[in-house]
């Protein structure tokens, strides 16, 4: 095999795991020690990695230096174990933020039976649970799940605020233009990541 074309695979096989793995170049280049000039040297062909660096991808991608090598990959449907990883991690954490409002929940009902509206606790674990997720997107994922994770994020904290203030505060019956702001917040993420995508692509 010519030189020209193991830099053409090692290059698509990069490529491929990278995206697969749910990295950017920027990321990937961060996890290696790298510049992301050279990641996205090494995806045009026009470089190699050196040995060590390909071990250290391999690692990251959760396959041997010979799929990176090669021209055969494995089917798309089957998830990476770092990416099966990062996903039970997060779904994980979800689910103490849960656990922990209903040990509030429990404790304010069994020392506190007078406090009616202790299912509060419920309704705002919402926008902590989106908090949570969203720092796993900025660590592991793309721009995409990081935009969509701020939008879960801004609509469950304004919908948090508005209940709120409708249980526990009387006299602000235009807290629903909570939603507006909101709205304004979902335009800056918008606009955020496409600038990132489009800086990305430059």
């Amino acid at each position: 095999m010519d030189e020209k074309k193991l830099k053409s695979i090692i290059a698509d096989n990069i490529t491929y795991y990278r995206k697969r793995s749910g990295l950017t170049q920027g990321k990937l280049a961060e996890l290696i020690s790298y510049s992301d000039k050279s990641v996205s040297k090494w995806e045009r062909g026009d470089g190699i990695p050196d040995v060590t660096v390909l071990v250290r991808l391999a690692e990251i991608f959760d396959v041997t230096v010979n799929d990176l090598v090669s021209q055969d990959k494995p089917e798309e449907k089957v998830l990476p174990t770092r990416q099966r990883r990062h996903i039970l991690i997060d779904v994980m954490s979800i689910l103490l933020v849960w656990l922990a409002a209903t040990v509030v929940f429990v404790g304010l009902r069994v020392f506190l039976p007078e406090f009616d509206s202790a299912w509060i606790c419920y309704i705002l674990a919402i926008p902590v649970s989106s908090i949570v997720h969203l720092v796993f997107a900025c660590i592991w994922w793309n721009h995409t799940v990081q935009f969509f994770s701020i939008s879960i994020l801004v609509w469950t904290c304004a919908l948090g605020i508005q209940i709120t203030f409708f249980t526990f505060i009387n006299g602000f019956d235009n807290i629903s233009l909570i939603y507006i702001c909101a709205a304004v917040l979902q335009v800056l993420a918008l606009a955020w990541t496409l600038y990132r995508n489009f800086k990305k692509k430059k």
